[in-house]
């Protein structure tokens, strides 16, 4: 506890960029992945409507049971977990600053 409470106000504010940053970056490859999903469905599905002459609804069957398709749709859950867990960090730092502060002020009045 005291060791963060020994740092200094630039530290602290340095920790809260590199944390809110980590989110930042891990949100745009998560929306970014979510897109080209959407795009690759749809990219698959006319593949399959074209080259099986068969009905729309048939082709995304086919295209969702791609394995191309399976690793994207991997990839879109790694990073959103990524992306929870980001925020979960810069949330959990914001919680100790928090405390910290409280337990500062706590330690100011119990030694009065």
């Amino acid at each position: 506890m005291e060791a963060f409470a020994l740092k200094t106000p630039e530290t602290i504010k340095e920790e809260l960029d590199t944390a809110s940053d980590a989110v930042a970056d891990t949100q745009y490859d998560y929306r970014r992945l979510e897109e080209h999903k959407k795009i690759a469905q749809e990219q698959l599905t006319l593949s399959y409507k074209l080259k099986n002459n068969c009905s729309m609804a048939e082709s995304k069957s086919y295209a969702i049971a791609d394995e191309n398709y399976k690793v994207l749709a991997d990839g879109v859950i790694e990073a959103e977990r990524k992306y929870s867990k980001a925020k979960s960090n810069y949330a959990n730092l914001l919680s100790q600053l928090d405390y910290m502060r409280s337990w500062i002020s706590c330690q100011k009045h119990l030694k009065l």
